[in-house]
């Protein structure tokens, strides 16, 4: 924890501008004693840890496996995440949203087979950490030019566009985001949104959120 967080700290002040925040995860074919403990593991460290997420293989491990382990990140003030509707079926997804109370949604894509799931992420608002590149490499989708990618966006929800793992997918932020305009010809103003909703689906502080929103409002009237 120390290695980690000490070198965010020192990208920070030698990157200028860039800042980093530690999100922990517990895996989801280990028990919910286990993520238990490790949330126990890093109390000493809780001012540094932005939230509690949680990855791992989906199938035959629903969240619904882990309600007392979020209820147990809520009451000790963490915002949480989990990776559902990845590979994963949407009831995953509203087991996380309605069982779990999750912050936001890592991928999410599978909501879109269920209307009624889709317009209770919309009016929650729930954010979903969209991995295009990294979808099409585990197979998740057969191209980016098949990704619906759209279809989130059409629907109103507040899909981001994220890089995943970079050096192993081979695509950081910018990539991912470069790759998507050109599979699927996004315009400004979509492109926009998804910025838009980068920042406010952000476990930053509201005033670093406001600040961000502010330069993008900027750049935008200047484009």
């Amino acid at each position: 924890m120390e290695g980690v967080l000490g070198a965010f700290h020192d990208a920070e002040r030698a990157l200028g501008g860039i800042s980093a925040g530690l999100i922990i995860s517990t895996h989801r074919h280990r028990s919910e004693a286990d993520a238990l403990h490790l949330l126990d593991q890093i109390t000493p460290w809780k001012e540094d840890v932005i939230g509690i997420g949680m990855g791992g293989a989906e199938m035959a491990n629903p969240p619904s496996k882990f309600v007392r382990f979020f209820a147990a990140c809520r009451e000790r003030g963490f915002r949480t995440c989990i990776h559902a509707g990845e590979e994963g079926p949407s009831d995953y997804v509203r087991q996380a949203v309605e069982h779990l109370q999750v912050d936001r949604i890592d991928h999410g894509i599978a909501c879109l087979s269920d209307a009624a799931l889709v317009a209770e992420l919309v009016a929650r608002r729930t954010p979903l950490t969209v991995c295009p590149v990294s979808n099409v490499k585990l197979g998740i989708v057969s191209s980016l030019e098949a990704h619906r990618l759209r279809d989130l966006l059409d629907a109103g929800l507040v899909v981001t566009i994220n890089s995943d793992d970079p050096p192993y997918f081979g695509a950081y932020i910018n990539d991912n985001f470069l790759r998507c305009q050109a599979a699927l010809d996004l315009d400004f103003d979509q492109i926009t949104v998804l910025a838009r909703n980068s920042i406010t689906a952000s476990f930053l502080p509201e005033e670093a959120r406001r600040a961000l929103l502010l330069r993008l409002d900027a750049y935008c009237a200047e484009f």
